[in-house]
């Protein structure tokens, strides 16, 4: 099994359909906010970026506090 990589299109839709709205924006940097079982969580995305893998794609998963394995099923 390769390593997971996703475009900045795909990591961001997968947010957006999980309720993250986009709050600022500073330079290539968005953040991301959601209500997510009574806590807000917040997500940095670099939109410097076209893909994500590696130790960005999973810290930024981690921000977001939802499962892996929503991000492999695209």
């Amino acid at each position: 099994m390769g390593s997971l990589v996703l475009t900045q299109r795909d990591f961001i839709a997968i947010l957006m359909k999980h309720g993250f709205i986009l709050k600022r924006q500073v330079g290539s940097h968005r953040q991301y906010e959601a209500l997510l079982a009574g806590q807000r969580r917040s997500v940095t995305v670099d939109t410097a970026y076209r893909e994500f893998s590696g130790w960005l794609l999973n810290r930024m998963i981690h921000q977001s506090g939802l499962p892996k394995a929503l991000f492999r099923q695209r």
